[in-house]
């Protein structure tokens, strides 16, 4: 298998807070719904961490992109037969 990496897109610094933007690298190529938002919250006094928030692509968008070729191909058809249609309109006339 090919080595797993978390890859920083970008960053955001505040007095008290940082965010990062973040992708997972699968080898050569970005892994499928690997981006996300990490935000971490330090407290200034003593220079802990006090909360972290992540947030992960969604995984509900795997159904998404199970469904676009069916999508896809549906308004093709669909179009396909819309000028056939016409076409034949056409000849009629």
């Amino acid at each position: 298998l090919p080595p797993l990496t978390l890859e920083v897109d970008s960053i955001a610094e505040g007095e008290d807070t940082v965010g990062v933007e973040w992708h997972v690298q699968c080898g050569d190529a970005p892994f499928p719904l690997g981006r996300g938002l990490s935000q971490a919250r330090v407290d200034t006094q003593s220079g802990k961490i006090c909360r972290v928030v992540d947030i992960a692509e969604a995984p509900w968008r795997v159904i998404g992109l199970l469904v676009l070729p069916f999508i896809t191909a549906y308004q093709r058809l669909t179009a396909l037969q819309r000028a056939t249609v016409e076409q034949q309109q056409q000849q009629q006339q």
